[in-house]
């Protein structure tokens, strides 16, 4: 006669089973989405609170690894749903025709493209404490840091937000404001909800691609961003948006 497993055991199987997946689940997406690390637990339990309403209280941990599959998939779902650049809305109410998540530094880059007169009306987001700093720019030569027209933001000494050019021509750039060599209209910084975002205007040159840098710091000095992380994400965040 075949060993098959008793009640208790299989019980025992599930429950492990399930605080594995939560575990894992939560630790993950705490990696993703760091900002959000600290009400993963309440969403997900409110999710599974619901789930055991609707299927008459039946406990949690009589449930399928099939059913805890799909309760989860649910939740990355709308998770991911929440996130996306396309939901986000500025607190000034301007829209933009296009957006992308960028890949690294939990940032994102919005914009509307107008052929003629040529000119890039965008806002970029990037995650940050009051004291740091963010900044993205245009890199006409390559994807890469030495080259790039950029746009910074921190909060200044006197408690505003501040926002200028800087073109980044080393590795080990001062930072300070200089002069691009592409015209930059309608320059403003703002600081919402843990975020830093810088609004601009910018005359671009008719292509169909453009590439792109971004960076973030956690340091201030003097009015003056400081070097940022040469590690990780710091270095992988460059890539090109494309206009067709």
């Amino acid at each position: 006669m075949p060993d098959f497993p008793t009640a208790s055991k299989a019980f025992t199987w599930q429950a492990q089973l399930y605080n594995s997946l939560k575990i894992e689940l939560i630790r993950k997406l705490g990696v993703l989405f760091p900002y959000k690390a600290i009400i993963l637990h309440s969403l997900f339990f409110s999710r599974v609170k619901h789930y055991t309403k609707c299927n008459s209280l039946l406990p949690l941990m009589s449930l399928s690894f099939y059913h805890i599959l799909l309760l989860l998939l649910s939740f990355l779902s709308s998770l991911s749903a929440d996130d996306s650049c396309s939901s986000y809305t500025f607190s000034t109410d301007e829209s933009f025709t296009s957006c992308i998540d960028l890949p690294h530094l939990n940032a994102a880059l919005h914009w509307t493209y107008s052929p003629k007169p040529g000119t890039l009306r965008a806002a970029f987001r990037a995650s940050q404490v009051r004291h740091g700093w963010v900044a993205w720019g245009i890199n006409p030569i390559a994807t890469k840091m030495v080259g790039t027209q950029a746009l910074v933001a921190f909060r200044h000494s006197n408690g505003s937000m501040v926002s200028y050019g800087t073109s980044i021509d080393s590795y080990a750039p001062l930072m300070s404001q200089g002069e691009l060599t592409l015209p930059i209209y309608n320059l403003l910084a703002d600081y919402v909800n843990n975020e830093m975002i810088i609004y601009a205007t910018l005359g671009v040159w008719n292509t169909s691609d453009l590439n792109i840098v971004w960076q973030v710091g956690d340091k201030v000095e003097k009015d003056l961003p400081q070097r940022h992380e040469i590690s990780g994400e710091n270095l992988k965040s460059v890539g090109t948006i494309s206009f067709s």
